[in-house]
């Protein structure tokens, strides 16, 4: 009976498209301005407006690759099988991985593009096996630090001071909730800072300013980009976040502000009004395309749905994937909110599926290359299988979306 949470909320509720995805990276064009040669013309004036030109950017996005792997032995094999076998080892083994990856993909797509798991919250001795951690994917909230982490993940951890990766790679026996801490077979063999990057194994890349490297051609991190730092106005410095741009496009710059998503922050106790006034600034953002989808978490739903009993039904609506989300609605939106599990702390995102896509090269495959996916280790009494998938999250509209940070119930 598994006892692992498995879920993939997120991943399920974005659609997932091949067109237009040729070669390692996809180009969109984007128009950010009309033709703006017209208007009135004041009396005994009869020269024409000067014509001028739509503005055309574009915005890319560098495909990713993901991978899952298995092996098991022969003897291991041949002893699962038969009357005396409890699990067929091998479909024990494929079956994990799919589900492993299933929860790191989710995982990936609520992060930032950057590999971080979580950062080190206190120094951490060379001998020492415990870490305390906090700050998930690097966002500084007060999120449970330990909630990316999983018993039986490889790690590597990034040394600010030295801008290097350690090269020894822990693997974790043990999580304890409690105190947001893991425990790993193996020490790191030296010692980490408060604020050190903790990654899976070859997931991150990072710059000697301890910023991940924006994606180009031989550089860019292991992982998918995540919509935390999709709906982001790149105004706000987030440990671990791009250098400049995000998609190839400098959302900070005054003259790309049409680049960014609506991002309101310290928004204190949960109401109606509030929401509201995310929604309202949104859809003044952009041409009123209002966002289909909230997530947040199980407090903030909470808090919701004892905010709206008393002048309105609740109702549910049924998501894609048989996940289910309440309904609000005000305005000129009906809303479903989801509730995500591995949520930030007093978040709320509000995004816009129709502009949130996954662009795939390669849908998820098991390698068959030399006649069959399960294939024997060369020289040893093993057989292994091993899966691939390439693509990114990306967005063509990314003021179509935002995030509300800061939400309190009390």
């Amino acid at each position: 009976m598994n006892q692992v949470y498995i879920a993939s909320p997120v991943w399920s509720q974005v659609k997932k498209t091949s067109k237009g995805v040729q070669g390692k990276r996809v180009y969109i064009p984007l128009r950010h301005t009309l033709s703006e040669a017209v208007g009135g013309l004041r009396a005994n004036e009869y020269t024409l407006h000067t014509a001028n030109r739509v503005q055309y950017d574009s915005t890319y996005i560098y495909q990713k690759r993901n991978y899952g792997r298995v092996q098991v032995d022969g003897l291991a094999i041949a002893a699962s099988k038969g009357k005396g076998g409890w699990i067929d080892a091998f479909s024990g083994e494929t079956r994990s991985i799919a589900e492993a990856n299933a929860i790191e993909i989710d995982q990936q797509v609520m992060g930032r593009g950057t590999g971080i798991l979580g950062n080190a919250s206190a120094a951490v001795t060379a001998s020492a096996t415990t870490v305390t951690v906090d700050d998930p994917h690097g966002i500084t909230v007060t999120s449970p630090g330990y909630m990316w982490f999983r018993k039986g993940m490889m790690l590597e951890a990034w040394d600010a001071s030295a801008n290097a990766f350690l090269t020894v790679y822990p693997l974790i026996s043990a999580i304890t909730p409690s105190s947001n801490q893991f425990t790993v077979a193996t020490a790191f063999g030296t010692a980490l800072a408060d604020g050190d990057f903790i990654c899976r194994k070859y997931a991150g890349s990072f710059d000697s300013s301890d910023n991940t490297y924006a994606d180009a051609q031989n550089t860019g991190n292991g992982v998918i980009m995540g919509i935390d730092r999709i709906v982001d106005n790149d105004q706000t410095d987030v440990p671990g976040d791009d250098i400049d741009s995000f998609q190839g496009i400098d959302g900070n710059a005054a003259t790309q502000n049409w680049w960014r998503a609506t991002v309101r922050t310290g928004r204190g106790i949960l109401t109606e009004t509030k929401i509201q006034e995310d929604l309202d600034e949104i859809e003044d953002n952009t041409d009123a395309d209002a966002p289909n989808l909230a997530l947040t978490t199980k407090a903030i739903r909470n808090k919701l749905i004892e905010i709206v009993k008393s002048d309105r039904m609740i109702s549910s609506l049924n998501l894609v994937g048989g996940w289910e989300a309440i309904k609000y609605k005000g305005g000129s939106v009906t809303l479903p909110i989801m509730v995500h599990k591995f949520c930030p702390t007093g978040y709320m995102y509000y995004l816009n599926l129709k502009y949130l896509k996954y662009y795939t090269l390669k849908k998820l495959v098991w390698d068959n290359s030399g006649g069959g996916i399960i294939k024997p280790v060369s020289g040893e009494d093993q057989y292994e299988a091993w899966f691939k998938m390439y693509g990114n999250l990306g967005t063509d509209k990314r003021n179509a979306m935002g995030k509300a940070t800061g939400y309190t119930t009390s």
